[in-house]
């Protein structure tokens, strides 16, 4: 191994030999509405298309799916929710805070009649109410016996349901 001032040198030196100035160009701006690539929103929205594509395709890595106040989509919530259907190394699905209503409880409660890995999944502080909470409670009562904890705080599910 070399030494540090050594192994900097050449590092310098491979950079100035192989470096190629950037030609900026000018392009015509976004559309109104349209996240630029420059943006955190644009980002934040590959990086979910990212993490969903990677789920759909069953990556091993990926057993905890944490997207927690993310203000998924509905685009997002359906393709995540289809994802996750066949997904077998998911054990936890954490959305809260991305105002899931009941139709993307439903669509979830679809997903985990096929799921057989999920473990946790939580969805406090969404837009659920009692009847999305009814579909879902009845998806594991008949059709899942994969998960153990369903968390629905703060939603607007009424009390003893």
């Amino acid at each position: 191994s070399l030494p540090w001032p050594e192994q900097n040198r050449q590092i310098v030196e491979l950079l100035q030999k192989h470096y190629v100035p950037k030609i900026e160009e000018k392009e015509a701006p976004a559309p109104e509405g349209t996240p630029d690539e420059d943006t955190p929103k644009f980002d934040a929205d590959r990086s979910i298309q990212r993490l969903i594509d990677r789920v759909a395709n069953n990556d091993s890595s990926i057993t905890s799916v944490d997207l927690d106040g993310k203000e998924l989509t509905r685009e997002y919530e359906t393709a995540l929710f289809v994802a996750i259907a066949n997904n077998s190394h998911v054990v936890k699905l954490s959305l809260r805070k991305n105002k899931i209503g009941n139709e993307g409880a439903a669509e979830l409660g679809r997903a985990l009649v096929e799921n057989e890995s999920l473990t946790h999944v939580y969805l406090e502080e969404n837009l659920i109410t009692s009847n999305g909470a009814v579909e879902l409670i009845g998806v594991l009562k008949n059709a899942n016996d994969t998960v153990l904890c369903l968390d629905l705080a703060y939603n607007r599910v009424r009390s003893g349901l």
